[in-house]
């Protein structure tokens, strides 16, 4: 039988993805929520299945602003006088890399060499019984 604020909680989880949030709403602390989701497997799984819900509200919203923008208003001598409409670069770049991380966040390759271009020499060292040898 589900203990009374285990509703609250993955309902906020599902609309937050927050589980402070989450713990606060449903009257119970962080350290309760973690404890009861150790002990119980299909509250473990709707606990994830909430935070999955959760994280598709926060991508859908970071899409609308990288895409659709959002009104920022101005003012001038404390008088509101229009509005401009900006966009989140930086949401887009984010959004760019999780989707299609091949083409935006490719692999980074380094290389590494000695004086003057030359090879490096790389020795391992065994280390057994705390001595060297």
């Amino acid at each position: 039988m589900a203990r009374k604020w285990e509703k609250r909680f993955l309902k906020s989880l599902e609309e937050t993805a927050n589980i402070t949030r989450s713990a606060e709403a449903a009257g119970i602390t962080r350290q309760n929520a973690y404890a009861y989701r150790r002990d119980n497997e299909e509250f473990a799984a709707a606990w994830d299945a909430a935070i999955d819900i959760g994280i598709g509200t926060l991508e859908d919203e970071a899409i609308r602003r990288a895409r659709d923008g959002v009104e920022e208003p101005i003012y001038q001598r404390g008088e509101l006088v229009g509005t401009v409409r900006k966009y989140s670069d930086t949401l887009l770049i984010f959004l760019l890399k999780m989707r299609k991380p091949g083409v935006y966040n490719p692999p980074q390759r380094q290389e590494v060499s000695g004086t003057d271009g030359e090879p490096m020499r790389i020795v391992i060292e065994r280390v057994e019984n705390g001595t060297h040898g």
